[in-house]
């Protein structure tokens, strides 16, 4: 699958899930579930999900892991969003708003006047039990529109927008009961439910564009949710296209809730990596001694974008690292630890590269400005797994409409194919 095409089918971590799951499966991996014992053989493929928004895949090494360890890598499948608020939706001056709350650090003002869509995941009753499903309403179903600047005269001077105040949605769904929920009514007439039947929504305002591929060579693409499944992408694809029986174990993980923190059950401060290894552990005929010998045997590359210098704002970046798209993916390092390379994690990755004939550019930020921050020293923490930030720079980090180079990609998912090779 392209990556365009991967944008495209997850608007939401949830669907991101299903599509990895799908496309895992259509590789030759066996789904598990983990309420059942597993019986995993040397040189099997498995995929595990929790909880429809988490995702585990793996190869079981020739090597039992604490002899060999893992070859480890995650990425994330959330994005900065606009959880919508239900229940609150209500009529206004002829039109329906619809009241949002920030998921994460979206750029406000990129998300005006855009073609909005709602998608998420759906929980109903059933013949007297819970189920889920996917949704998404399709384009054309909302926008957030601007304030004229003849109402603003300081809009381009940097107006201030108030998520409770200015960043409410307004429908294409003409008011013509006062007294219903339009997507209630959607939900409904979608899914073949009775409203009384609908019991909880987890949905997200998702811009409708798709991904668009810029320029005659085809060297960039822009698209929402860049950051982090990009990266979610490239680590399917590089597993996917690895080498069958490896020596190592090969283990791709795609957590949740990396925007808002990680403390969920699917994010980076859960037990699930270390959860999955022990499994792996367990299966070959080890304890808890064999799972600490493995960890003191692995590697994880913690996956997500990072910051391509703009030309329009160079200050930005310290003078000596500006990473450049098209030029490759980058080395992420901090004095404070915010990424987990060290000097060490740093020489491995670029010896991996090097015979995987990869470029790598490295970023550290401006001494006097703080940067983000990623599921490597989260997961680090956990395990004490040796641990290496890197990702593809990006133009636009957490706009609504991202920029990132289809060569970095393709030399990502090259460098992953090699190391799990």
């Amino acid at each position: 699958m392209t990556l365009s095409a991967f944008l495209d089918s997850s608007p939401t971590a949830f669907h991101g899930a299903q599509t990895l799951l799908s496309q895992l499966q259509d590789a030759g991996f066996l789904l598990l579930k983990e309420h059942d014992a597993w019986d995993l053989q040397p040189g099997g493929k498995y995929c595990v999900a929790r909880r429809d928004r988490g995702v585990a895949a793996f190869v079981v090494g020739q090597q039992v892991p604490w002899e060999g360890g893992f070859h480890l890598a995650g990425a994330h499948l959330d994005s900065p969003a606009w959880k919508a608020k239900v229940e609150a939706l209500q009529p206004h001056h002829g039109t329906w708003k619809l009241p949002v709350e920030a998921y994460g650090g979206p750029i406000y003002r990129t998300w005006l006047d855009r073609d909005l869509e709602l998608a998420g995941q759906v929980c109903f009753r059933h013949k007297g039990e819970v189920q889920t499903q996917l949704w998404r309403s399709g384009p054309g179903f909302a926008l957030i529109p601007s304030l004229a600047i003849h109402l603003d005269r300081g809009v381009n001077g940097g107006a201030e927008l108030n998520p409770q105040d200015h960043m409410n949605a307004l429908l294409s769904i003409p008011v013509e009961d006062e007294n219903t929920n339009p997507i209630l009514q959607k939900l409904c007439d979608d899914l073949a439910l009775q409203e009384p039947d609908i019991l909880g929504t987890e949905l997200y305002l998702i811009p409708s564009e798709k991904a668009q591929i810029q320029g005659d060579s085809q060297e960039r693409i822009l698209s929402g949710r860049l950051d982090d499944l990009a990266m979610a992408h490239a680590l399917v694809q590089g597993l996917v296209q690895s080498k069958d029986s490896p020596q190592k174990t090969s283990m791709a993980l795609w957590f949740d809730a990396e925007e808002i923190g990680s403390r969920t059950d699917t994010g980076a401060l859960s037990p699930f990596m270390d959860e999955m290894m022990e499994r792996l552990v367990l299966s070959a005929g080890g304890g808890r001694e064999e799972l600490l010998r493995s960890r003191r045997h692995s590697l994880l590359l913690s996956c997500d974008m990072a910051h391509a210098v703009h030309p329009n704002y160079e200050g930005k970046h310290d003078p000596r690292y500006v990473p450049t798209l098209g030029k490759g993916p980058v080395i992420k390092a901090h004095a404070q630890r915010k990424y987990a390379t060290d000097g060490v994690s740093e020489a491995i990755i670029k010896n991996i590269a090097m015979n995987a004939e990869v470029q790598l550019q490295k970023i550290l930020s401006r001494s006097d400005a703080p940067c983000g921050s990623t599921i490597g020293p989260l997961s680090q923490s956990l395990t004490g797994v040796v641990t290496v930030d890197m990702g593809n720079p990006i133009w636009g980090m957490h706009s609504a409409r991202e920029t990132a180079s289809l060569q970095d990609q393709e030399a990502m998912i090259r460098l992953l194919s090699h190391y799990w090779s």
